[in-house]
């Protein structure tokens, strides 16, 4: 079934949906008429997290947008999402038709200057947000590691992927500020790869996050085959009560911060958004379209009827959320850079 979003989510999506249609003119009634609309998903490969939200928004979205478009959605992966990233915001068109679905870590890859990186997140057009996302690191039911505590003083290897993903910079950030002693395998193209991996006992434990895995994997959920660790959240999800936050683990203010700046994704979640510089009831007809998508029964139907929790928030407030992110103090993204890499 699909998690019930809290009455005061609901009440700002209805408010943004009200205040974009009203932003819509009747002339752009059917602007999108004859169009095709490309929905590009970054992260991932078929079937992870990322391809199955964005597939379930883009199944949706054209019946919402005036003119009812044809959404096309498309995978472009590498980088472990700076190749989308890239292409919205210096390639795309800017007319509404190229939106996409890029990796929750850009704010986080911007700040550290990751090489490769030519966008600024913040002068997106952030369309909304689908869910938020609790990702985890775990292990399987066979390692010694089977809490966090363990993890402090028994090396267990990991999968992940490229420096520039969370399932690489999350657990890196915790050896090096709590002490864990993940040993981070390399290589890995998806989450799904990943905890393919660790499954076979390649690795011992892997990076995911928590409603793709009950959309997946329900069985090792229902059998018990996995421990999880820690979740990248700024508070526990309500169904991960046991499970701590990596920002509980801090030990100084200092700590606290930037595992603040770290997690900071999961509130960015799977997303919709758009290139910069567009016409700004372009912005408010896609925004709107997702709203009411986004509230549409059938969208809620086919979400339940594949496992996939949303937990939707308007675009308004979620470019507030990234520009929040983005304005992070100096000496934080400096200490970050320091550790992860970047310029």
């Amino acid at each position: 079934m699909t998690t019930a979003r809290p009455a005061s989510r609901r009440r700002a999506l209805l408010a943004g949906l009200a205040v974009a249609i009203a932003a819509t003119a009747p002339a752009k009634a059917q602007y999108f008429r004859g169009k095709t609309l490309h929905l590009y998903i970054g992260p991932g490969t078929a079937g992870s997290g990322y391809d199955q939200y964005g597939r379930l928004a883009g199944r949706h979205l054209g019946r919402h947008l005036p003119g009812q478009p044809n959404v096309v959605v498309q995978n472009m992966n590498g980088g472990a999402g700076l190749v989308l990233a890239n292409y919205l915001f210096n390639v795309a068109p800017r007319d509404g038709t190229a939106i996409g679905m890029i990796a929750d870590s850009a704010p986080l890859n911007e700040l550290l200057g990751m090489v490769g990186t030519r966008y600024r997140s913040a002068s997106f057009n952030w369309i909304g947000l689908v869910t938020t996302v609790a990702n985890l690191t775990m292990t399987w039911r066979g390692s010694r590691v089977r809490e966090i505590g363990d993890a402090l003083s028994i090396e267990v290897p990991v999968s992940a992927g490229p420096a520039g993903g969370n399932a690489w910079q999350m657990p890196a950030l915790l050896n090096a500020i709590v002490g864990t002693k993940f040993r981070l395998v390399a290589g890995y193209a998806s989450t799904a790869a990943m905890q393919l991996a660790m499954e076979r006992g390649e690795t011992e434990g892997a990076y995911g996050d928590w409603a793709s895995l009950k959309a997946t994997h329900p069985d090792w959920i229902r059998d018990g085959k996995l421990n999880l660790l820690v979740q990248y959240t700024l508070e526990r999800d309500r169904e991960l009560p046991d499970t701590p936050t990596a920002i509980e683990l801090a030990r100084t203010p200092e700590d606290r911060q930037l595992l603040l700046l770290g997690t900071g994704g999961g509130g960015i979640g799977r997303h919709l958004v758009a290139p910069p510089d567009m016409p700004p009831d372009v912005v408010e007809m896609l925004r709107a379209g997702f709203a009411a998508a986004m509230a549409d029964p059938e969208l809620i139907a086919d979400a339940a009827r594949s496992n996939l929790p949303t937990d939707p928030l308007d675009g308004a407030s979620l470019q507030a959320i990234v520009a929040k992110v983005t304005a992070t103090s100096p000496g934080v993204i400096a200490r970050a850079r320091e550790l992860l890499g970047g310029k």
